[in-house]
């Protein structure tokens, strides 16, 4: 038996907007599509699109995504991920990503004051099954310089206040696996 179905969703909530257009077909035991555009419009920070349709398969529980890249509506950043799971395992990727992006996630200072991020990091990541049916695996940041500053508005025009925290040259590697 063969089963097509076309997928046109969008949905709306407290966390943001979600819309989705793709196709699913079964055929047997396997499940095959496309996602042929994704939108996220989260309540905070900026809004994500798929850059381009990308394909994906599921069958008798292992799983396969073709490069799927989402662009941020501001600034350059963009993510992607591709892999097979359990198989190879997933590799995420991203680049451009700047803590601007995550202002909006950041809690208010005391008295509601809010922060200024700056600075781009890039990613990479990459996620595999382990032996023992956890997962393991490891993730490189990098990241030239950025910070974080108190928002102020200075009608003087006087330069912007300093950053609390600064940093140069980041560079952070994790490796995880399971106990």
């Amino acid at each position: 038996a063969f089963e097509q179905l076309q997928l046109d969703a969008q949905a709306e909530g407290g966390s943001g907007a979600l819309s989705l257009r793709g196709q699913l077909g079964r055929r047997g035991e396997q499940w095959r599509g496309t996602l042929a555009s994704l939108q996220l419009k989260p309540t905070h920070g900026a809004a994500w699109q798929l850059d381009q349709p990308t394909e994906f398969a599921w069958a008798q529980g292992r799983g396969r995504i073709g490069a799927a890249c989402l662009r941020a509506s501001e600034g350059e950043g963009r993510l992607c991920v591709n892999g097979e799971w359990p198989g190879q395992g997933i590799v995420l990727h991203g680049s451009g990503l700047s803590l601007a992006l995550l202002q909006g996630y950041v809690p208010a200072r005391e008295g509601g004051g809010r922060w200024s991020m700056h600075g781009d990091l890039s990613l990479e990541a990459k996620l595999r099954p382990a032996s023992n049916g956890g997962w393991s695996g490891e993730a490189d940041i990098l990241s030239a310089s950025g910070g974080i500053a108190p928002l102020r508005r200075r009608p003087s025009g006087r330069p912007p206040p300093p950053d609390l925290s600064r940093y140069r040259d980041l560079q952070l590697h994790a490796s995880f696996a399971p106990a």
